[in-house]
């Protein structure tokens, strides 16, 4: 009996690793697809529940699992007759039941319809058609009840099939159009405004112009590979032309800011020009019919002897009509200007216009040193002022040092004395 039991088992698994290349080859192996096939066929001939089909395959499963089982029983050949009998009387009476149930549950004697259905994106929704102008549009859609007709039933099994692996899609660019084994189509197509190609796993209707999709055939695979390679040469195309228009706008947008860049750096040029311009001391508009000269002379220090010689040397200055005195305003030695300029960067000079006027200009800084004369010029002072500047024009640029001497009886008398010969040097400088 052990012996029995032994021959038995490796039976059953020398059947098994028979049959399951046989089944991988075949594309059937799936438990979870063949259930879903028969469940979608039981649900659209006779619209029941999905959770009750499946207790109805779950209830009659074990049966004909043990039914297969001896079919391929070797120690008993009756019982393995009888089990192969039965398991294809199954099968007949399953398609018998399917077939019967197809027409008395969807058609009249007269082949009417006596259902009809609207399509969602998960489920199909059943009506039973008493009177067709009350099913004309499903209350929960919207959508209008379209009659089960005995093509509409072969397409609503695919469908089923579809949502029950993964439910229904628009696809893009499929790999296959039709079934490797049975050659049936498994895409099919309708036609969008231009001739755009919109394709479906199911035979459903296209969601945007309501027309029910076609199967695809052989001649249509070609054409829509070429209107797809045409798609595509046409999107290169286009973004191609896309980019040129994006680096136009860009160069445009680029030049747009450099132009404004330009335009800003322009205005603050002549923001800033008419601000040093007002610097300037002597009026740019009324320029002199002859050149002149120009003299800017400030105190090195705040020393009473330094302060007193430049009021003298410019009062001089100030009576000569070939010489115009104090050429900028204040603002222009706080700001820095002159300091500048007396280094030799003539940038602020020239920025106030002061060359639109004058022919030439000497600037700079005076100090003044005093002390008691010697013995021979007893009871007097001695004064030494010094002038360390700047000669400028539009084609010169030179260091100028002077120096000017004074005796009196007292400091201010040879200040004065000095004073007199400073301007007097500054003079010859600006002729020379």
């Amino acid at each position: 009996m052990a012996r029995k039991v032994i021959i038995y088992i490796f039976a059953i698994i020398l059947i098994i690793l028979i049959i399951y290349p046989l089944l991988t080859v075949l594309n059937i192996l799936s438990v979870k697809n063949i259930a879903n096939s028969f469940i979608g066929d039981i649900d659209i001939v006779f619209g029941l529940n999905p959770y009750l089909t499946k207790a109805i395959l779950a209830a009659v499963t074990m049966p004909l699992l043990w039914l297969f089982v001896q079919s391929f029983n070797i120690f008993n050949n009756k019982i393995r007759v009888l089990a192969r009998a039965l398991l294809v009387l199954s099968l007949v009476i399953y398609y018998i039941i399917l077939w019967i149930g197809s027409d008395a549950f969807w058609f009249d004697r007269n082949g009417n319809p006596l259902k009809c259905y609207v399509l969602t994106k998960k489920s199909i929704i059943f009506h039973r058609i008493k009177h067709i102008s009350e099913y004309e549009v499903d209350q929960k859609t919207g959508k209008k009840c379209l009659p089960v007709t005995r093509g509409a039933l072969r397409d609503l099994r695919i469908i089923k099939h579809v949502m029950n692996n993964g439910g229904v899609k628009e696809l893009k660019s499929p790999k296959s159009f039709f079934d490797v084994q049975t050659g049936d189509p498994i895409v099919w197509y309708t036609h969008r405004k231009g001739g755009e190609y919109a394709l479906f796993n199911a035979p459903v209707h296209d969601p945007v112009t309501g027309t029910r999709a076609a199967p695809m055939t052989r001649q249509e695979v070609r054409a829509f590979q070429d209107w797809l390679a045409l798609k595509k040469r046409q999107e290169a195309e286009k973004a191609r032309q896309a980019e040129a228009e994006r680096k136009r706008r860009a160069e445009q947008k680029a030049a747009e800011l450099e132009r404004k860049k330009r335009e800003e750096k322009l205005k603050a040029k002549k923001s800033r020009l008419a601000k040093m311009r007002e610097l300037l001391a002597i009026s740019v508009l009324a320029p002199t019919k002859k050149p002149h000269s120009g003299v800017h002379i400030v105190s090195k220090d705040n020393d009473h002897s330094t302060i007193l010689a430049t009021k003298m040397v410019r009062a001089s200055l100030a009576v000569l009509s070939s010489v115009t005195s104090n050429v900028w305003k204040s603002a222009f030695i706080k700001k820095g200007y002159f300091a500048k300029v007396l280094n030799g960067n003539l940038a602020p000079a020239m920025e106030t216009g002061v060359f639109q006027v004058l022919h030439r200009v000497l600037l700079g800084t005076l100090e003044t040193k005093c002390k008691t004369a010697n013995a021979v010029l007893a009871g007097g002072r001695t004064c030494t002022i010094f002038f360390d500047g700047r000669l400028i024009s539009r084609q010169a640029n030179s260091k100028v040092e002077l120096t000017g001497n004074g005796f009196g009886v007292s400091e201010e008398q040879a200040v004065d004395k000095a004073a007199a010969q400073m301007a007097q040097r500054i003079m010859e400088r600006l002729v020379r």
